[in-house]
């Protein structure tokens, strides 16, 4: 006789609030409020307006945020390096949602170059050969970073221009305990739009990494004096694991892997998301034929 008991599922959970915000110094915080959907339902995002939204620092409020459309609050001041600051979102029918987080400190870049002739690398792809150098500070455990983007003229801004999709010929370089889940993006042919890496094996020394940029935003044959810029990020601890994780369950989605589901790093109490703060350096790329 087989031994079961019968099993009705009930899915049907109470929805939370979800935050999803990235901050950094010399840009308004702005805070994107919506509410978790059910399991089984369509995909859909459902916005929360009407919210009482606070960021405070140690000691007092610092401003109300208003709400400027599809549950989106914007700040009118910038943020601090080195500040902690305290997120509070009040909602009908909800626990008070709460969060932490500081913007790190910054780390320039010492040098940037990339080969304006297309190489070939060990997993089917082409792509343009980059280098990377920086020092790291060595005062405490850092999380980096690693973007490209690709500036068109006229921009006022780096971040106006296209992301580069990035690819490591050897995903042990530079990264920390099992590859499967430490290496953050480019872990296959296909590219990614961030390298992400803490910086344990390195801590107080210069570091170099070798990476691609496949030619998908770039193409040197056809613009030759295209501006591209590496922006190093330094990420708050939360924001790194927020990364690490949801490329990891990216990546077991996508290959159909039968495992534990990844829970998401979150560090948004009675409630899902991440508020986590950054800063960056950028540095124009040194062009090498």
């Amino acid at each position: 006789m087989a031994c079961e008991t019968p099993f009705d599922p009930d899915f049907k959970e109470k929805p939370q609030v979800v935050v999803n915000s990235f901050f950094r110094p010399g840009s308004p915080v702005q805070i994107d409020l919506s509410r978790s959907n059910f399991i089984l339902a369509p995909e859909q995002v459902i916005s929360v307006d009407q919210a009482i939204v606070t960021v405070s620092n140690a000691t007092e409020v610092i401003e109300t945020l208003l709400e400027d459309g599809q549950g989106n609050y914007t700040s009118t001041f910038i943020p601090e390096v080195q500040t902690e600051y305290f997120l509070s979102v009040q909602v009908d029918g909800f626990s008070e949602v709460t969060s932490s987080n500081i913007i790190p400190g910054a780390v320039p870049v010492q040098s940037f170059s990339i080969e304006t002739q297309l190489t070939n690398v060990n997993l089917g792809e082409s792509g343009y050969r980059a280098t990377l150098t920086f020092q790291d500070p060595g005062t405490s455990q850092n999380y980096y970073g690693v973007e490209i983007v690709i500036v068109p003229e006229g921009a006022d801004d780096i971040f106006d221009g296209e992301v580069g999709f990035l690819l490591l010929e050897d995903p042990d370089v530079g990264l920390t305990g099992n590859v499967d889940i430490s290496i953050g993006g480019p872990s296959s042919s296909d590219g990614d739009p961030i390298l992400f890496f803490d910086d344990i094996r390195f801590n107080g020394q210069p570091h170099t990494i070798d990476f691609f940029i496949i030619p998908i935003n770039l193409d040197f044959s056809k613009d030759p004096d295209v501006e591209v810029y590496v922006v190093l990020k330094t990420l708050s601890k939360d924001y790194y694991q927020y990364l690490l994780t949801s490329v990891f369950q990216k990546d077991i989605e996508e290959k159909g892997t039968l495992a534990e589901p990844v829970q998401i790093a979150n560090n948004i109490q009675n409630g899902l998301g991440i508020f986590a703060g950054y800063n960056f350096e950028s540095l124009k790329a040194d062009l090498m034929e």
